[in-house]
């Protein structure tokens, strides 16, 4: 559900794609992002989503880092939105800006009062990948930006169609991983990495730098929160 409205908007703006005997330019990137990926698959964090061992300590300190990044993402959201090639392509990520901040009050309050939120500290791995996003979003392209926030829901897709094949004990656990396997959140994927393979007259050695920065850190968020990463006193 969490990014399942991000995008979840059609594409008005008509056909797209970079589609070429080569392939389209997701598959290079998708390629490009393969390794990490399946170090996150065998990541404990997601194992033990998978297997309901993971302790529900873990879980909620990712859960509550995850309010903090949401809000953040939408900020770069925004930014994507502003330098946006057409109205169309705008407001599709502005109504994703839209639905980071409502998916935030609605599925966290599950866990946490407005009280937890507020006193919430954001951990040094969540600072740094969303100071990443901010960045690129507001110093380079609207492709750099794209590039930046992408991964973000196309790596909670991949998840979620993996770990939605094995299921999980947690009931909690389980409504996650729902979440993100579903055939629903695999359109709104769909949709957005069609913004991808109709991008043109970008650099992508720029795009792919910033692309993969993404994928390190969301390997590294699991990571984060496997560890209950906290600042040095």
């Amino acid at each position: 559900m969490r990014r399942r409205e991000l995008l979840a908007l059609p594409l008005a703006w008509g056909a797209v794609g970079r589609a070429s005997a080569a392939g389209k330019y997701t598959d290079k990137l998708w390629q490009q992002a393969m390794p990490l990926y399946r170090k996150m698959l065998a990541h404990p964090f997601l194992t033990g989503l998978a297997d309901g061992t993971l302790p529900m300590e873990k879980f909620r300190y990712y859960m509550l880092q995850d309010a903090i990044y949401l809000g953040r993402y939408a900020k770069a959201l925004n930014v994507v939105a502003a330098k946006a090639p057409t109205q169309e392509i705008s407001q599709f990520f502005a109504e994703g800006a839209i639905g980071c901040i409502k998916e935030e009050r609605q599925m966290h309050a599950q866990y946490f009062s407005a009280a937890d939120l507020k006193a919430a500290r954001m951990a040094p791995t969540c600072a740094a990948y969303t100071n990443h996003m901010l960045a690129v979003a507001h110093q380079g392209t609207f492709a750099d930006g794209v590039a930046a926030v992408t991964p973000c829901y196309w790596i909670y897709a991949e998840v979620g169609r993996e770990l939605i094949k094995r299921g999980s004990k947690n009931k909690d656990y389980q409504q996650w991983i729902n979440q993100y396997g579903g055939e629903s959140y695999g359109v709104t994927v769909k949709r957005e990495l069609a913004v991808v393979d109709g991008l043109t007259y970008f650099d992508a050695s720029s795009f792919e730098e910033h692309f993969m920065a993404s994928v390190r850190y969301e390997y590294l968020f699991w990571d984060m929160a496997w560890r209950l990463e906290k600042w040095e006193p």
